[in-house]
């Protein structure tokens, strides 16, 4: 769900629609709008929690020169791999 849709959900939950009618109305289970209530009730906050892990390091396009890399020479190394990426970069 968007933020849009998750104020709009609150919006109406506050005005004392029940739980199932907001689901029906945003067009989500009714199991989403009570995990938000109960969220929302415990926080004070509809955002989302950051997440956790390591933040990605490539981006989007990198990835995909990866991918090709590694399908254009099935039987490089790792290594190998690594060095024709980085001279690609480096060019």
């Amino acid at each position: 769900m968007t933020l849009e849709q998750r104020n709009r959900a609150l919006g109406m939950l506050e005005a004392g629609m029940a739980v199932t009618h907001v689901a029906r109305n945003i067009g989500v289970s009714h199991c989403t709008i009570s995990r938000l209530w109960t969220k929302f009730n415990a926080t004070g906050s509809l955002k989302d929690r950051p997440l956790t892990g390591w933040p990605q390091k490539s981006t989007a396009n990198e990835d995909r020169y990866i991918t090709l890399i590694s399908r254009r020479n099935l039987f490089i190394s790792e290594n190998n791999r690594s060095v024709l990426y980085n001279d690609k970069n480096n060019c």
